[in-house]
């Protein structure tokens, strides 16, 4: 129980996962081109 509310208390662990999903979507794109 303490994690779930530990998790929603933090959401930086998902914004990290925002920012490297942007970022490998950056790359992937560029590699593209």
């Amino acid at each position: 129980m303490w994690l779930s509310s530990e998790v929603s208390l933090n959401p930086l662990p998902y914004v990290n996962l925002a920012v490297f999903l942007a970022w490998l979507t950056i790359i992937t794109v560029s590699n593209l081109t």
